[in-house]
């Protein structure tokens, strides 16, 4: 299970550096948060959810507008507003926020 989970990680972070320019890309995580900073440091990491206080001494807001690539690193609890253009693949979703939206995530200082 672990060398499985590990194998499969190491899947994610090569794709996402693969075909997403750090420069022009946000992560939303929210379990996976901390693992997404450690592996894609080049990377605007976010945790997207509430309750971001569980992992940090301090939450920023942050507010994401186009043109801004979107990358769902794992699963989250909270539901994406419709506004983003996802797609999904065997690896992770990715797409787009729709010009005009605003979606809020969080920078945490983690503990």
């Amino acid at each position: 299970a672990i060398a499985r989970h590990d194998s499969f990680l190491g899947q994610r972070v090569a794709f996402v550096r693969e075909r997403f320019a750090p420069a022009s890309t946000v992560i939303l995580a929210q379990p996976e948060y901390l693992t997404a900073r450690y592996y894609l440091p080049e990377y605007r990491v976010l945790f997207y959810g509430t309750e971001p206080e569980v992992l940090s001494r301090a939450a920023l807001d942050v507010r994401i507008t186009a043109p801004t690539t979107i990358v769902v690193f794992g699963d989250l609890g909270a539901t994406l507003p419709d506004a983003l253009r996802l797609s999904s693949d065997d690896v992770v979703r990715s797409g787009s926020i729709n010009p005009g939206t605003t979606l809020i995530a969080y920078e945490l200082e983690p503990r």
